[in-house]
């Protein structure tokens, strides 16, 4: 990574990006739905649950956060305003590639998007994330604890509006249609 700072000042706060020891640090799985606005987030401390595994995704994502959003979802909302059934979409983490996460998936019937590999990653979630981000960044004093990062998180989440995560869903054919435009390619998403 290269920052740009002028001659005596490679030292100074502004300049510097902090460095966060990974023992000590938070990933954040995340669920939107398009037609409702909807979104469920869960905060993963490593010193909580260890590495991500198979298992652990299953025990701690799938079973207590996916699974009952999907169901709620499917079952009272039914197959969005087109028809369409609701589909998981996930990245190619290893415990979303996993056999036992398949097998877990198939058993509870939750249809997935199978993304072919080194594909453009179009999941609106990826502009949610770059929502939340920059929202995070912008915050004034930065969080410094665990603690804090934690609230900032939720507080950053809960203010992700209905109307942004329509954009992000209802603006895909747009996403698809730039990239087929650049075969392929780099494109503004």
């Amino acid at each position: 990574m290269f920052v740009t700072h002028q001659v005596g000042e490679e030292w100074l706060d502004e300049c510097l990006l902090p460095k966060f020891n990974k023992e000590n640090s938070i990933m954040v799985w995340g669920g939107i739905l398009g037609e409702t606005g909807r979104k469920v987030l869960v905060l993963w401390e490593r010193n909580d649950w260890g590495t991500i595994t198979a298992q652990t995704y299953i025990d701690n994502i799938l079973q207590t956060s996916l699974w009952p959003f999907w169901f709620w979802e499917s079952r009272h909302c039914g197959p969005d305003l087109h028809g369409r059934p609701l589909w998981i979409m996930e990245d190619g983490a290893p415990a979303h590639r996993a056999g036992a996460t398949k097998v877990w998936q198939d058993d509870h019937h939750m249809p997935k998007l199978v993304w072919p590999p080194s594909s453009p990653d179009l999941n609106p979630i990826e502009n949610i994330w770059y929502l939340l981000k920059t929202r995070l960044n912008k915050r004034n004093p930065r969080p410094t604890t665990m603690a804090a990062v934690r609230v900032a998180i939720l507080e950053e989440w809960n203010a992700i509006t209905i109307d942004e995560i329509r954009w992000v869903v209802d603006n895909m054919p747009q996403r698809v249609q730039a990239v087929l435009a650049a075969e392929g390619g780099h494109t503004k998403w």
